[in-house]
């Protein structure tokens, strides 16, 4: 689909029916997903209740951006963006709206993994992968997600092709991050480039959680708008790290590898960091 038919609006003010419309594609679009199953635990009944916290945290701290059909009466393609020094589930005012019911659903094996694993390792690729002056003007992407009805036209590229001309303006930069090796197949596969691991246990599996950082080859010559097309949701988990820096009106992508596995439960912590 041409690029100049898609209109991304931001939502400021989100219904409870859109609320409920992005919760309801996210659990289309993420069902059965490896990466949600470490979120859930496993327990795929309360999928819909971390997608509710998570719109309304992004609405409370965040940016919500969407691409509707043409009457405007459907969400077709949504992404959650936080500004540099913010994040999601940031704060106890965002985590009330939904995340502190959702996380009391989870078991202990799962709570546990929210609380050490998870951002243990997320902490440790934030330090090791960008200067603080990156960090002081990086825009993070946390949910990116396309209707299964609607998918491969797109609408996601569009969102991140926005964000990227609201980045270049401001000179700041944007981050994201893909759960699935089966995302990481489908960049390999329009010209990105392999360039690591970052482990990530998963805690219904005994066997941790892989994916592979990319990167966009991108041309002096080109563009912005000539970012491959996103597929699915991005999101900080299993670290697959896709980083784009604007600078100049080209975009120049920073990778690095980061192979630490966060520790299980009861299991002492190493002295120092490499």
């Amino acid at each position: 689909m041409d690029q100049s038919s898609i209109t991304v609006e931001q939502l400021k003010h989100v219904t409870a029916e859109q609320v409920e419309e992005m919760v309801d594609t996210a659990v289309r679009a993420f069902a059965g997903d490896n990466a949600h199953r470490a979120m859930l635990g496993g327990n795929w009944s309360i999928h819909h209740m971390l997608f509710r916290g998570m719109v309304r945290a992004s609405e409370l701290a965040g940016e919500i951006y969407v691409v509707r059909n043409a009457d405007k009466t459907r969400i077709l393609s949504c992404g959650f963006w936080f500004r540099p020094g913010t994040g999601l589930f940031g704060t106890e005012e965002q985590k009330a709206l939904g995340f502190n019911d959702f996380f009391d659903k989870l078991s202990p094996e799962t709570q546990y993994w929210w609380k050490h694993p998870y951002p243990e390792c997320f902490s440790n690729i934030i330090d090791g992968m960008w200067t603080k002056d990156e960090i002081a003007k990086r825009w993070w992407c946390f949910h990116l997600c396309t209707d299964p009805l609607h998918q491969n036209r797109g609408y996601a590229k569009a969102i991140v092709n926005f964000i990227c001309e609201k980045a270049e303006r401001r000179g700041e930069i944007i981050g994201l991050a893909t759960p699935s090796e089966l995302n990481v197949r489908k960049y390999v596969a329009m010209g990105l480039h392999e360039r690591g691991h970052v482990f990530l246990d998963d805690p219904t599996d005994d066997q941790p959680a892989v994916a592979a950082t990319i990167e966009i080859p991108v041309d002096s010559r080109r563009s912005y708008q000539k970012i491959p097309s996103i597929y699915t949701v991005l999101i900080p988990l299993n670290l697959a790290v896709l980083t784009l820096v604007v600078d100049r009106g080209t975009l120049r992508v920073r990778t690095f590898h980061h192979g630490a596995v966060p520790l299980r439960p009861n299991e002492p912590k190493a002295g120092g960091r490499t």
